[in-house]
């Protein structure tokens, strides 16, 4: 049994490294060990059945006709998977419709209100063997995108909606559900503590993704004017806003550079900002700079630096994503957000994101 186990297992691990952003193996088995983490045989086997598409409980029972006959005790199993947060569900015309999560932005996150040092342990050594972080962050099609921070785009830029944090908020759909910042949790508890914030409820979740977060009995329900203040606190606080990859986003996380994996991974790259979507970059007025060197302490790419030489502030375009953290905190407006020649293209939803990133 054993042997036969770890054989769905390895099985479970080929298919997800199948999908668009793909679950490498490992030597030491630490692939193997988290998969058991997640999923029970049962469930691992069920797994095998979903890919990034989403599909109806009759689509997914035609696969396990033989095996469970009558469709409620398949459809009992997967609500139950959905409970646990290992795959998603999502309502399309009144029907349940199901697929598999990828480990990051899915599968970890959905720890997020279980999170203990035993499963950080796991997650971080598969990381740490697959180099996954790394493999995610330079991947041609980025799953998060950079809005810039409201304050530091000047009146005459004509923003588009899905670059404005506002529009985003008042256009989605309900529900809203405010979430733990699960990388600030994790350094909790490691005992390390945010530089930029204390704070741990300041992500969001939407519509279909936030009823699933509502239906597991975590996250707190809020309404549009109760998200647009959190926003701007996260604002205040030097967080970097990061929707979904999509015109409909499905949720917005607020980063710092000292928690967030995906900050952290990014910023060990030379060049962060060709593996990012961001449509502004920042430009410096030497002649207004006082060169107080305020606006260094809310980069979180490290895309300004001091010449302590020449006593001057540079801008290394290839680290910034446009944030507008340095625009905002700086006292003197020496620094101001420019639209790049080339828009990144935003794809319609979280499916064509991941048909983007399988070709």
């Amino acid at each position: 049994m054993e042997q036969e186990n770890l054989e769905l297992y390895r099985k479970l691990q080929q298919h997800m490294n199948e999908q668009p952003v793909g679950f490498p193996p490992t030597s030491s088995g630490s692939d193997i060990r988290l998969l058991k983490y997640y999923f029970d045989p049962e469930e691992a086997s069920i797994a095998l059945a979903l890919n990034y598409k989403n599909q109806s409980l009759s689509q997914i029972h035609d696969s396990f006709n033989k095996q469970y006959p009558e469709k409620d005790d398949l459809e009992r199993i997967l609500q139950r998977m959905t409970q646990k947060g290992i795959i998603r569900w999502k309502l399309i015309d009144g029907l349940s419709h199901y697929h598999i999560l990828p480990l990051v932005v899915g599968l970890d996150e959905s720890q997020n209100y279980n999170r203990s040092l035993e499963y950080i342990h796991l997650i971080v050594e598969y990381m740490m063997e697959t180099r996954f972080p790394f493999k995610l962050v330079s991947s041609p099609v980025t799953q998060m995108r950079t809005i810039p921070v409201e304050k530091s785009i000047e009146v005459e830029h004509l923003v588009s909606n899905y670059d404005n944090i506002n529009s985003i908020v008042q256009n989605i759909r309900e529900p809203i559900v405010l979430l733990d910042c699960i990388c600030r949790k994790t350094q909790n508890l490691l005992g390390n503590r945010c530089k930029q914030t204390s704070r741990l409820e300041t992500c969001m979740a939407f519509d279909n993704l936030a009823k699933q977060w509502l239906r597991r009995g975590q996250g707190k329900s809020i309404t549009k004017q109760e998200a647009l203040e959190v926003l701007k606190q996260n604002q205040e606080d030097g967080l970097v806003l990061q929707p979904s990859n999509s015109k409909d986003p499905e949720f917005i996380c607020s980063c710092c550079g000292c928690c967030c994996g995906i900050l952290t991974a990014q910023k060990y790259l030379p060049n962060p900002a060709k593996f990012w979507a961001s449509n502004y970059s920042v430009e410096l007025d030497e002649s207004s700079c006082k060169v107080c060197k305020t606006c260094l302490d809310f980069c979180q790419f490290d895309a300004l630096k001091f010449l302590e030489k020449k006593n001057k502030l540079k801008i290394n375009l290839k680290r910034c994503v446009g944030c507008g953290n340095c625009v905002v905190s700086c006292p003197n407006n020496a620094l101001r957000l420019i639209q790049k020649a080339e828009s990144s293209y935003t794809p319609k939803d979280t499916e064509e994101l991941y048909e983007l990133a399988k070709q």
